[in-house]
C-alpha cells in the first residue's frame, strides 16, 4: 500500500496539546509531524539534523520511543490509520455507486495507494517476530485473525506492543506468554504507565503471577 500524502488534523486539540510552546518549538514540533507522518519513526539523531537539539528537549514528551529507539508520535499513527479506513469505506462507495465519482473523487487520495491488503499470517509474523516471550504462537496466530482484520487495527497492534514493551513490567521482566497478550492486546492501545510508588509490594506480587499466565 501507498504512503498517504496526508493526515487529519484537530486543531482545538492540537493548541491544546501545544498550549504552552514556543512558536519554534511549534514549528519544530509541526516539521516533525510532518517527517513521521512519511517515515512513521526517526531516531534521534536523524531528529536533530532536522531540528536544534535545545527545541527537540523540549518538546521530546510528545513522543514515544520504540523498541528500536526511534521516536514516533502516537496520536498521528492512530489518525493516520483512521484515514485509511475512511478511504476505503469511500472506495467502496465509489464501486456501488459510480455517479459518486465526479464529486468524490478529488477528497481522496490515489485509489491505486490505498487498496488495502487484507490481513495474514504473514503481517502476525511482523508482530510476533517482536515479541520477547514467544510462547504459544498457536493460539496467538487465532487471537491475532479474530482481533486484527484492517489496516487500523494492524497499526492499533503495533502501538500496543510499543507501549508493552516500553513499560516498567516489561523491563522488570514481567512479560505475559505470547499466547496470553495477543488475547488482550487491546488493554495497551491507550495505556499510561503509573507512578511507581502508587503499587504496594502485594500489587506488585499479584502483578508479576498474572503476567505469568
Amino acid at each position: 500500500m501507498g504512503k498517504d500524502p496526508a493526515f487529519l488534523f484537530y486543531f482545538r486539540d492540537f493548541l491544546v496539546s501545544t498550549s504552552f510552546m514556543t512558536f519554534e518549538e511549534l514549528g519544530a514540533h509541526i516539521k516533525l509531524l510532518c517527517f513521521l507522518a512519511d517515515k512513521n519513526e526517526l531516531s534521534e539523531t536523524e531528529i536533530l539534523k532536522k531540528i536544534p537539539l535545545p527545541i527537540w528537549e523540549s518538546i521530546r514528551g510528545h513522543y514515544r520511543l520504540s523498541k528500536e529507539n526511534k521516536y514516533y508520535n502516537e496520536r498521528l499513527q492512530i489518525e493516520m490509520a483512521k484515514r485509511v479506513e475512511f478511504t476505503k469505506s469511500r472506495l467502496k462507495n465509489l464501486h456501488k455507486e459510480p455517479h459518486l465519482d465526479t464529486h468524490m473523487e478529488p477528497h481522496m487520495v490515489n485509489g491505486n495507494a490505498n487498496t488495502d491488503a487484507t490481513i495474514k499470517e504473514s503481517d502476525f509474523i511482523k508482530v510476533w517476530e517482536q515479541y520477547p516471550k514467544r510462547l504459544g504462537r498457536k493460539s496467538a496466530l487465532k487471537h491475532f485473525l479474530a482481533s486484527v482484520k484492517t489496516q487500523y487495527t494492524f497499526i492499533q497492534i503495533e502501538v500496543a506492543l510499543k507501549n508493552y514493551l516500553s513499560s516498567d513490567r516489561v523491563k522488570n521482566g514481567y512479560i505475559q506468554n505470547g499466547s496470553t497478550w495477543f488475547n488482550n492486546w487491546q488493554d495497551w492501545v491507550d495505556y499510561k504507565e503509573e507512578p511507581k510508588d502508587s503499587l504496594t509490594k502485594a500489587q506488585r506480587e499479584t502483578m508479576k503471577s498474572l503476567e505469568d499466565l
